[in-house]
């Protein structure tokens, strides 16, 4: 819908994040409404609502903390949507799965980024296969993942220097190192 189209050119802009986020709320309940809860529009207008708490978040502070939960909220009711619709094996589920990867990895879920990215990567190298390039750069996103997954940050995110497991940590960087060195080699 148009409303649709200039919330995503006002959140593109950088401007006007509160306006941005009303119209895409107004057309998410129009769909929800109309169309109803599993329809594959309404789905779409859950992505846009989630894009746009997303950018606020990102370029606020004040409201960082609870628009990234927000935002990973909507996302994931868009991923059960497009699951029951195209079911758990479609290709079509990669692109809302890679977002939801990245707002997990946003809020320091980083077990729940991994596991995002590997489905990710499990369902391209299903459909498209292993040296398929997208295939190669969800593989780049799980490993950039694995490498996060051990480490813990501050409200800065800046990462917080502690003692822990030297070995388990080894053995993740070499294999997310494995798996980053693949992605550029092909």
């Amino acid at each position: 819908s148009s409303l649709i189209l200039l919330a995503r050119h006002w959140r593109r802009e950088g401007k006007k994040h509160k306006t941005s986020l009303r119209m895409c709320q107004t057309v998410l309940n129009i769909r929800d409404f109309k169309l109803g809860p599993h329809h594959p529009n309404t789905a779409v207008a859950l992505a846009e609502c989630a894009a746009a708490f997303r950018a606020r978040g990102l370029a606020h502070a004040e409201y960082r903390e609870q628009d990234l939960i927000t935002a990973m909220r909507y996302m994931e009711r868009c991923l059960c949507i497009k699951e029951h619709l195209f079911g758990p094996r479609s290709l079509r589920l990669a692109k809302t799965l890679t977002n939801l990867a990245h707002l997990y990895r946003a809020t320091g879920k980083h077990d729940k980024a991994l596991q995002s990215f590997e489905r990710v990567y499990e369902l391209r190298k299903l459909r498209l296969g292993e040296e398929h390039p997208l295939t190669l750069v969800s593989l780049s996103g799980k490993a950039a993942a694995m490498t996060r997954q051990h480490t813990k940050f501050d409200e800065n995110g800046e990462p917080i220097i502690e003692q822990h497991d030297e070995a388990k940590e080894s053995a993740t960087r070499a294999e997310a190192k494995k798996y980053l060195l693949k992605a550029l080699n092909t």
